[in-house]
């Protein structure tokens, strides 16, 4: 399996995770990625908790924008009269950031898992 076909399916399990268990369960799939694909395990995990992220905020406008409007432009009132696309790129920040972090963790579990039991 190549890493266009391993980032397909780490994020199907992020918008999965984060479609049934909710948003926090995310972190798996950063965890996932960085356990799977230890080269690059940060780049890797903050591409697919992002892309999921980037994912629901696109579904979520296509399916009502006009909720979805109203909502980015409450929040950007309330964080300091931040613009509403300012919002969305912010949500989509937060989701990287939390790949990025899971993944490196996955890196380090791969290397506690794999090393010999004594060293």
């Amino acid at each position: 399996m190549n890493d266009a076909h391993r980032l397909l399916a780490l994020t199907a399990l992020a918008a999965g995770l984060h479609s049934t268990l909710g948003w926090e369960w995310t972190a798996a799939a950063g965890l996932a990625a960085g356990y799977w694909m230890p080269q690059r395990a940060w780049i890797y995990g903050g591409v697919v908790v992002g892309l999921d992220y980037a994912l629901f905020v696109a579904f979520s406008f296509a399916r009502d924008p006009r909720a979805v409007g109203v909502m980015t432009e409450t929040m950007g009132a309330f964080l300091g009269n931040m613009p509403s696309y300012a919002v969305v790129a912010l949500t989509v920040v937060l989701g990287v950031a939390i790949g990025i972090v899971t993944g490196a963790a996955g890196r380090r579990l791969r290397h506690l898992v794999d090393r010999p039991l004594g060293r």
